[in-house]
């Protein structure tokens, strides 16, 4: 009887949890209605689909080139990184995060790709003291966007990440990503970024609809 109860209590616990979340969709409604209303420009309402809807848009890591290796990794044959001045501005305006994989191994590292992009990405936020996984790289609907490359020994690619809605808000967040290769995984160092208060919010509910 006892269990029964504590059973019932800890789905009520929960369902209020489920019910206490933000309806993210209808934040995204009102801003939609209110730029095809033309209250608020095309700007404005990407803008606040950041600030209000807590949007973070699609995860795609670019390859920008392809390089040989300047010196060669002590501790690690294979690596992931961030460098210090990570951030890049395009003439446009759009933001991205340099990131470097390299391959220091004597074997050629077979790469999962996307077409332009690398397949198989994942992206942690350090969030209440422990790392949350959330979004992973975008897909293609086309069946010929899928194959594999290679990366010869010595050498590394140039990647671009695309965080232009990770860069604005007042809260700083640790932040890194994963790549699988094969049966490898390989981790990236850590970073920060700034979010809003409406994206922090948005992984954190994400994530418990998930548990």
């Amino acid at each position: 009887m006892h269990l029964k109860k504590l059973l019932f209590l800890l789905l009520l616990c929960y369902s209020h949890s489920l019910l206490g979340q933000t309806n993210w969709h209808q934040i995204e409604i009102a801003l939609s209605k209110q730029r095809d209303e033309q209250q608020i420009s095309s700007d404005e309402y990407y803008a606040r689909l950041k600030s209000e809807a807590g949007i973070l848009n699609e995860l795609n890591l670019w390859i920008k080139s392809e390089d040989t290796v300047a010196t060669k990794s002590d501790t690690r044959k294979l690596s992931l990184y961030f460098p210090e001045k990570f951030q890049i501005v395009m003439p446009n305006g759009n933001k991205y995060a340099q990131v470097y994989l390299q391959n220091n191994t004597s074997d050629p590292l077979n790469i999962a790709r996307i077409d332009a992009t690398i397949d198989k990405v994942r992206e942690y936020f350090f969030i209440n003291k422990k790392w949350v996984p959330f979004r992973k790289n975008g897909t293609s609907t086309c069946g010929n966007s899928y194959f594999e490359s290679k990366l010869a020994p010595n050498r590394q690619l140039t990647l671009y990440l695309d965080n232009e809605a990770l860069t604005k808000g007042k809260n700083k967040i640790k932040y890194k990503i994963r790549i699988n290769l094969g049966d490898q995984v390989i981790e990236s160092n850590v970073i920060t970024l700034h979010l809003y208060d409406s994206q922090l919010k948005r992984i954190t509910e994400s994530t418990l609809k998930t548990k």
